[in-house]
Parts: structure tokens; sequence; C-alpha cells
């Protein structure tokens, strides 16, 4: 299977061709599009894919009798699968166009060609505005013997409750919603991920790493990855720094927050690790901002391996989580689900850590480590007062 996030030794170019290619026949096999898709132009407004790739994955769907052309436009060809052995729902509530969430379309790339191989249906639907909107959809799409559901982001309990109650086989991928026991479940391992930044970190001579995140506790997958932060500093006998966890949820001034207690620490950090790729480029620009160089006077991390990461200024380290296999394991476990139900399992996927620049080694003999084995993570975390306005709730 093709991993998903930025392939390395391809060129960020490539890459992006591949991606566009590959998301835009999920999009239009899943019907997302219906019978038209947007014009060349708001494909690439919307899609935030540079044009050329944009129109060279038009021209591969136009050979694979996917798409024809009329006038300015393209329209969807729909050949039936005479052997179509079922129908499957994929839900998010976020728009899988929004920069950081490439994450999602890799998780419906790969969740789609498994089950197209299969002679499965996928239906694609997005960008709820509540939770009983998103819960009379899967009704409807039940009323109309929809075989199968997959979760892509944060699932209510309600939901959760509907698919058991209604005996529809279900299945959560990705990291938002990941403790309960009642679903299956296919993930990253956070936890082991970050464990294995922090000792990167310490193996370029780091001592003095903060950990930066928001909305710690209400997202499974940063709340393992805060523990993962805490686990590898005290297992290297170092005090995990706590300013910039916050519990609060994502808003566009936290970086900015983040940035300016960065400067006021004392000690200052020589690394930060951000929980994800998009809180890493939110703070690289913040701290630009404020006169830091990246990685010169601080490292910075993320994890999730976006795209972006491979191609910005400077590449960013960050933690390869595969979503296009996460895909690839969640069809395959919703198949067998729909067979034979079989007791609900969780799926941990390997982060595998990817080297880039936005990381310097220390100059110097680094201070020796007190190693310990046995080690409990705490509970701290900073909360500050945010504006109302243009938030961003993580959860939905």
């Amino acid at each position: 299977m093709e991993t998903g996030g930025h392939p390395e030794g391809i060129s960020a170019s490539a890459g992006l061709k591949d991606h566009a290619y590959a998301l835009l026949r999920t999009l239009v096999r899943s019907h997302y599009f219906g019978d038209t898709l947007p014009t060349i132009q708001k494909l690439v407004h919307t899609t935030r894919i540079p044009k050329s790739a944009v129109e060279e994955a038009l021209l591969h769907l136009e050979n694979d009798d996917l798409i024809e052309k009329h006038g300015d436009t393209f329209r969807t060809i729909f050949i039936p699968d005479h052997q179509r052995q079922g129908r499957v729902v994929f839900l998010l509530n976020s728009n899988i166009f929004a920069t950081w969430y490439g994450i999602f379309q890799d998780y419906l790339i790969g969740f789609e060609e498994v089950l197209r191989e299969q002679h499965i249906e996928t239906i694609f639907r997005s960008e709820f505005e509540s939770v009983d909107q998103k819960l009379e959809t899967l009704r409807e799409f039940r009323s109309n013997r929809i075989d199968a559901v997959a979760f892509a982001s944060y699932t209510e309990q309600s939901l959760r409750q509907y698919v058991i109650k209604e005996e529809i086989p279900a299945v959560l991928l990705g990291n938002a919603t990941i403790r309960e026991r009642e679903l299956g479940c296919v993930c990253s391992d956070n936890q082991g991920g970050i464990e294995t930044m922090v000792n990167h970190l310490l193996d370029r001579n780091h001592r003095v790493i903060a950990y930066y995140t928001t909305a710690v506790y209400s997202h499974d997958g940063f709340n393992e990855r805060f523990i993962g932060y805490e686990l590898g500093m005290r297992r290297a006998g170092l005090k995990p720094i706590y300013d910039l966890v916050f519990d609060n949820r994502h808003h566009s001034s936290m970086a900015n927050r983040a940035a300016l207690m960065f400067q006021a620490m004392e000690p200052r950090p020589t690394a930060i690790i951000c929980s994800c790729d998009r809180e890493a480029f939110e703070l690289m620009a913040e701290l630009r901002q404020s006169g830091f160089k990246i990685p010169e006077q601080v490292s910075v991390t993320g994890a999730d391996n976006s795209i972006f990461g491979a191609i910005g200024d400077p590449p960013l380290t960050s933690l390869d989580i595969h979503p296009r296999e996460i895909g690839c394991f969640a069809a395959s476990y919703l198949l067998n689900e729909m067979q034979n139900p079989q007791i609900p399992i969780r799926m941990l996927l390997p982060a595998d850590l990817l080297e880039r620049e936005s990381v310097k080694t220390m100059p110097g003999e680094a201070e020796p480590l007190k190693r310990e084995q046995s080690v409990v993570p705490t509970r701290k975390t900073a909360k500050i007062a945010l504006p109302e306005e243009d938030e961003e709730i993580v959860q939905f």
C-alpha cells in the first residue's frame, strides 16, 4: 500500500501530483462532487493544490473514463458495478480540504481503494453543522440500506450508540476518539511516536525540551502524545516542561500566545515538540515573527507528516502516522465486520520518525542522562483566556 503524507525521496511536485490524482479519483468515485465537478479554478482554490497538479489529475481521470469534459466543466461518468457487494458511508466532521487536514484525505483514499477492490461502494459525506445533522444523515443512509459506516473524526456517543442499537457494522479511524471500547478502531501509536521524538532530540544533545499542544484532554490522540512526552522525559531523568501545554480548544491566537510565553521562559528550551504539524507550522511562524531562527535558535518538531512538511522552510521533522494505511486497515476491518461481527479491537499503526532540517544538533558535550525505567505521567496543563470569536473546535 502507498504511504500517506509526503513520500520521502520523491520530489515535492511529484508527490503533490500523485496526491491530487488519488484524491480527485477517490472523491469522484465516492460521489462527493455529484454529477458535475467544480471548475478548475474552483478546484485549485478549494483543494489548495497547484493548478498544474489539478489539470494533470483531471487528464488522468479522463483517460480512466471517470469524467468527461463539457465546455469549462467536467461531468462524472457513472458506470454501474454489476458485481457490487454493498455500500459503505464514510463520515467526516471537518472540511476535507482544510489545509491541515490532509491526513483525512489519505484516510479516505486508502479506505475507498480497499473496498473498491472488493466491489464495495464508498459514499463520502462531510462538513456537518451539528451532531443532530450527522445523526440524521446516518439514519437516512440506514433507511436506504447502507451496509456499514466509517467515522473518520471525533465520534459522539449518540452516534456510537445508534450504530450499536441498529447493529450497523462500524469502525473508527484516526486519533480523535480512540479510548471507547464499543467499536473497533484503527489509529496510530501516538504515545510511542512521541517517545521516539523525545529520544531523537536527546540523541541530538537537547536537554531542555518543551511540549506545545492545545486541547490536550479533549482529543484522545493529543492526550496520548502528551503522555508520550512526559514518559520520554521522565525516563531520561529530565523534568517535563508544561508551560506550553494547554487544554483550551484550538484558536488562531494560540500559537502567538505560546511564542510570547516561550520568550519569557528561563531557561529557554532548545527544542519544542508540537502535538501535530499544524501546531508546529503555526508556532514556527510566530517564533520567526518574534525574531527566532529555526533551527539555529530553537528546534521544532511536529507529528502527522503533512504533505507540506517536506516542502516547508525549513522542512519539518515529523512523525509519519501512515494515514493511507490507517484507511486501508479500517476498510479491511469493516469488511470482516460485515461478514462476521467480532469483539471490537483497537489496531495501532507505527508512528515513524522522519528526520528533516527543523532540528539541529546542540554543540558541545551534553549533560549525561540518568535514565529511569518505571515512571508514571502526571497531569499539569496551563489555561489561558481566549476570545470567543473565530475559535475552532477540534472535536467537531
